[in-house]
């Protein structure tokens, strides 16, 4: 047995090996159960099992799929690349079970046809530079009633039951590549929905879940639309995509659309929001649309840096300002998500200095807590009360003594103040303090 044939022996024999090739292919896994990378499976219909030979197999038991083969054979299916150069060397090498070729029929609609359940829908990724298809991805509805989608590509001079190797084209690039701005929608229905309306968009094949397979370059350097179906699996699928276009050159300039904004029902998408305005011309459809583009948010760098303005504007996010304003001015070291340190030696009045900002930022009905890690709160009160008297003998225990009249004049002036002050300081406890 020669080296190479030994390394597939140990990788057919690798459950965690398989499990990898299937998750590499698109596949959700959770224990035995799979759903399968090679249909639009929404119940995971496959399963892992080791056979006699001590391989692991997949097995998908979707009527209209049936997969069944180790891990090269989903490695096969998955790039669509002949079983040679998936074993790295010549056919005859491979393992004795081979993965049965795949049926090719003359065209698209034919290969359709074959599936046995109706047909809604047949959407044809076709390459801008040859016209020919590459990919096509048929709307069918299920005997029960559901939807199901089936993919096919280019196999030889016809079409087979397969996706193609991946990256994955996405949908309508002829139109992408005269256009500048193009909106990015979930599935090829929101395609055609816009572009009844005169609007050029586009989508990945497989919907949500699987933007990190398409090919997304066609975009490249144009003003991109995120607009997600009303879902988490539909704004989790727009933020992958977003960040994919974060890397493209020349770069993208993206927007988001929130679909919160637009009165959507859960996983309304955007052929429902032009469907809801029934009674519309077309004309009123697409100024609508063209509104809801115009009002979109930026994505990326500049998204923080205008929300940081806007927040700035609405007098969410500023400066607290301390009780000596040239301080404050020159320094502004009390924005936001800011942590600032006051330092100098022992005896500097750093403590002071703070207990006397903490007042002034309470008295201004600031929010503001105190956690005093020396003496008592009754020591850090009698401070207080000598700044707000503004009488440094109340810290004189000698001239407290001599002046009594005037020491509890000071405290009844102030008691209320302080004793509403005096709830937001916190003592360090006895016991060592933890992080908790």
């Amino acid at each position: 047995m020669t080296l190479a044939s030994t390394d597939r022996t140990q990788e057919r024999s690798s459950r965690e090996v398989l499990e990898q090739a299937l998750r590499d292919a698109g596949a959700a896994i959770r224990g035995q159960e799979v759903r399968c990378p090679f249909h639009d499976d929404k119940h995971a219909s496959g399963g892992i099992y080791r056979s006699d030979d001590g391989a692991w197999r997949f097995k998908c038991h979707g009527a209209s799929c049936g997969f069944c083969g180790d891990v090269f054979d989903v490695r096969v299916r998955a790039t669509g690349k002949p079983i040679g150069e998936v074993l790295g060397g010549s056919e005859t090498a491979a393992p004795q079970r081979r993965t049965r070729p795949p049926r090719v029929f003359a065209t698209v609609d034919e290969l359709a046809a074959s599936f046995n359940l109706p047909i809604e829908g047949t959407f044809k990724y076709t390459d801008p530079t040859t016209g020919e298809i590459d990919l096509a991805v048929m709307r069918l509805r299920k005997h029960d009633g559901g939807k199901t989608f089936r993919q096919g590509c280019r196999c030889g001079d016809g079409f087979a039951a397969q996706a193609p190797a991946k990256p994955w084209p996405i949908y309508n690039r002829t139109r992408l590549s005269a256009a500048a701005e193009v909106v990015v929608v979930e599935g090829e229905k929101c395609v055609h929905a816009l572009a009844g309306l005169g609007i050029v968009a586009t989508t990945s094949p497989c919907g949500a879940g699987k933007a990190g397979y398409a090919d997304w370059s066609p975009l490249a350097g144009k003003r991109v639309y995120l607009w997600a179906d009303h879902d988490d699996g539909g704004r989790k699928h727009m933020e992958s995509v977003a960040s994919i276009l974060e890397t493209s050159e020349p770069p993208c300039r993206v927007f988001w659309i929130e679909p919160d904004e637009l009165g959507l029902e859960p996983k309304g998408d955007v052929a429902d929001f032009i469907a809801a305005m029934d009674e519309a011309t077309a004309e009123q459809k697409r100024t609508a649309v063209l509104e809801v583009l115009r009002t979109a948010h930026p994505v990326g760098c500049v998204q923080e840096l205008e929300a940081l303005l806007e927040d700035t504007i609405a007098g969410k996010r500023e400066a607290i300002a301390w009780p000596w304003k040239r301080l404050g001015e020159l320094s502004r070291a009390l924005l936001p998500a800011t942590v600032t340190l006051v330092c100098g030696d022992p005896g500097a009045a750093k403590s002071f200095m703070l207990l006397e900002a903490a007042l002034f930022w309470h008295s201004q009905g600031r929010k503001v807590a105190l956690f005093e890690l020396e003496e008592d709160r009754a020591y850090h009160l009698h401070r207080a009360l000598a700044l707000q008297a503004g009488n440094g003998d109340l810290l004189d225990p000698d001239w407290i003594q001599a002046n009594p009249d005037e020491v509890r004049e000071a405290y009844a002036l102030h008691a209320d103040f302080l004793d509403g002050f005096g709830k937001r300081i916190y003592e360090a406890p006895d016991d060592e303090i933890t992080a908790d």
